[in-house]
């Protein structure tokens, strides 16, 4: 009988656990975050793969609570709008080409500027990474939470109907040129700075309305612009620096694991973004000598021209930039130096710190 109760007794106790546990609220799942991502290239577009994986990567490390979708080309807005759209938070994510609003990044327009084409564009996104690391570009970014960069540099004369072969061959072409510290670059060398959007290039290269375009290999990869290049010479001045950036709330509003994880990803996607215009441009030298394009390198007196000639567009920029409280000095000598340390012999076409 005392064994019955006691078998009672549990079977009643077990009911009651069941119906509290039923009746308690199921725990909470852990919130997928769904990043919005806005890009002005095409899905094809150079900086895309490296774009895709950040997102593919830190999803996995997230343990899927974190997910994204890129909306390409204008769906979002025109290049120039791609960074308000990331800093007023219309997106979560934007990827920024930073020459298309000259003026909005002082001083990260140090990689645009005479640089030399000896360090490859691996090289030159981890430079430029070391740069936000110590600091320098604290204030280009401060509306943004920056995620990783990229550049693609150095920037030729890619020519149509006529040639360039020496320094003075430059004077009078009428060369198509992007952003401010572009145009000076291409006036110094003594040629006609043009400006168009980049998807009318091949048409003017094609009908004569340009000689060349100042531009990257790697352009000629993205645009297949190798049809009316007939030639391609190797000035190796000057680069253009892209930006992947966040906006500050959504960054703020993550878990503080998933915000360590962005963190960690910053200078392995710098990385292979470097990679992936290097292989760009690859592939665009390729195209260029199997559409039977020449190519042709400037000699050692031509060289010393373009230092000469360029060499005031360092001065007057730093100065500049000293007048209005940028330090620019102070960002040119690091950046030079990170470049040596790099193993760079001269980063730079007419500077010396």
């Amino acid at each position: 009988m005392e064994r019955r109760r006691w078998y009672k007794a549990a079977a009643a106790l077990i009911i009651i656990a069941a119906l509290v546990f039923l009746l308690l609220p199921a725990p909470a799942r852990a919130k997928v975050i769904d990043l919005a991502i806005a890009s002005w290239e095409g899905p094809d577009g150079t900086g895309m793969p490296p774009l895709r994986a950040w997102i593919k990567e830190l999803s996995e490390k997230s343990g899927g609570r974190v997910t994204g979708k890129i909306a390409y080309g204008s769906v979002m807005g025109k290049p120039p709008e791609h960074y308000d759209l990331a800093a007023t938070g219309v997106v979560d994510v934007s990827y920024v080409g930073l020459p298309y609003t000259p003026g909005r990044f002082p001083m990260a327009e140090v990689i645009q500027m005479p640089i030399t084409g000896e360090a490859s564009n691996e090289t030159m996104a981890k430079a430029f990474w070391e740069l936000y690391k110590k600091g320098h570009f604290n204030k280009d970014f401060r509306d943004v939470k920056l995620l990783f960069v990229a550049t693609t540099s150095p920037y030729d004369y890619q020519m149509g109907k006529t040639t360039v072969r020496t320094f003075e061959d430059m004077k009078g072409k009428k060369m198509r040129a992007s952003g401010a510290v572009h145009t000076e670059i291409v006036k110094a060398l003594g040629s006609v700075p043009v400006g168009m959007p980049a998807p009318d290039i091949y048409i003017s290269l094609e009908k004569g309305v340009i000689d060349g375009s100042f531009t990257p290999w790697s352009f000629i990869k993205s645009f297949r612009t190798e049809p009316v290049t007939k030639s391609v010479t190797e000035v190796n001045v000057g680069g253009f620096n892209f930006a992947v950036v966040m906006n500050k709330k959504t960054f703020d509003r993550m878990p503080k694991d998933i915000q360590a994880m962005i963190d960690e990803l910053g200078l392995k996607y710098t990385t292979i973004s470097g990679k992936e215009h290097d292989s760009c441009a690859n592939q665009a030298k390729t195209l260029i000598k199997e559409a039977g394009g020449v190519v042709y390198q400037l000699a050692a007196a031509d060289v010393e021209e373009v230092d000469k000639a360029v060499a005031p567009i360092w001065t007057k920029w730093i100065a500049e930039g000293e007048a209005k409280g940028l330090p620019r000095k102070q960002l040119v000598a690091d950046f030079y130096h990170v470049l040596k340390g790099m193993g760079i012999a001269k980063p730079f076409h007419g500077y010396v710190p």
